[in-house]
């Protein structure tokens, strides 16, 4: 596992010792876990083999890329392929040491991979909302927060804007 970005603050703040695992990817997900991380978490962050983070095409596409690094400062980040049998053993393994998994996925993804919710609340046991209760998906997230900023008769702040509040309210289910 390498760093994303460097820890600059040299406390361990106060969600030192909680393990996240994050599959986000965009940009709600990742700001989520990004105030996780900068907050203590220990953050790591799951990217596609080849490809990374979607994130690290934007801007220049270089390493250096401003926006990727920002959004994932403090995060430890790895690649795996959960779709292949070694990856998704590991990722099994991961999942089973960390007390929170953040992803962003449509809803479809993780039960098509066979990691949908019923199987990781096999692994993890504690931690997950209780059976019957599905965590809300960032689609249903997303269009809330647009239909909301629309009824009360207010402009869309943006993509980006609107992102961000979808990222704080992840963070406050968490």
């Amino acid at each position: 596992m390498s760093n994303s970005t460097e820890n600059h603050n040299n406390s361990p703040g106060p969600l030192a010792g909680l393990k996240i695992l994050d599959l986000t990817e965009h940009m709600a997900g990742p700001f989520c876990t990004m105030i996780l991380a900068d907050m203590g978490a220990e953050v790591i962050k799951l990217e596609r083999p080849g490809k990374g983070d979607s994130s690290r095409e934007m801007g220049d596409g270089s390493p250096r890329n401003a926006y990727f690094r920002y959004i994932n400062r403090n995060k430890k980040s790895i690649t795996l392929n959960y779709k292949h049998p070694a990856g998704r053993e590991l990722f099994l393994k991961l999942a089973e040491g960390m007390d929170i998994l953040v992803e962003n996925y449509r809803p479809t993804v993780m039960p098509r991979a066979e990691l949908g919710y019923a199987v990781l609340r096999e692994i993890t046991g504690e931690g997950l909302p209780p059976e019957g209760l599905d965590p809300l998906s960032y689609e249903q997230e997303q269009d809330g927060v647009v239909t909301t900023l629309v009824r009360r008769g207010e402009d869309v702040v943006g993509v980006s804007g609107s992102h961000d509040i979808v990222g704080l309210v992840g963070l406050i289910q968490i």
